[in-house]
């Protein structure tokens, strides 16, 4: 049985997800990799984000995880796709909101994490954990 290969496209996380991927054995039989945009450039330059959808929605929105999620599914061809962006502070109004973007074969689909109260790292700590977990349940969807 083959089990649907993943790739991630962080930003906020800075490749906490796909460090804690390795960390398991036989993630090499699943995860594909990851790529790592933390900036606006790079964001448009690797994963193809558009710069209008930047400028309309933000940076942190719904819109460009999901665009972020389809540059790395069509970078590494993978069955299944999650991006992240947010705010992880320390300081602004918006720290702690969070969006990731799955992709699942044609399925598109982007929660909102409101993580609010907490330290930087313990944002991207949670960010990670529900990408993780999210990761492991769809691998192991029928």
């Amino acid at each position: 049985m083959r089990y649907p290969t993943v790739c991630l496209a962080e930003s906020m996380t800075g490749g906490r997800a796909s460090s804690k991927l390795v960390e398991v054995p036989g993630a090499s039989n699943y995860f594909l990799g990851g790529i790592i945009a933390y900036s606006v450039p790079s964001k448009i330059d690797l994963l193809g984000v558009r710069k209008k959808t930047i400028e309309d929605f933000g940076v942190v929105s719904p819109e460009v995880a999901v665009e972020m999620a389809l540059g790395a599914k069509h970078q590494f061809k993978a069955d299944i796709s999650l991006s992240v962006t947010g705010f992880a502070g320390p300081e602004g109004e918006n720290v702690g909101l969070v969006y990731v973007a799955i992709i699942f074969n044609d399925h598109r689909d982007c929660k909102k994490l409101e993580i609010r109260g907490k330290s930087r790292g313990d944002i991207i700590e949670e960010a990670t954990n529900w990408m993780i977990s999210h990761i492991d349940f769809l691998r192991k969807a029928p």
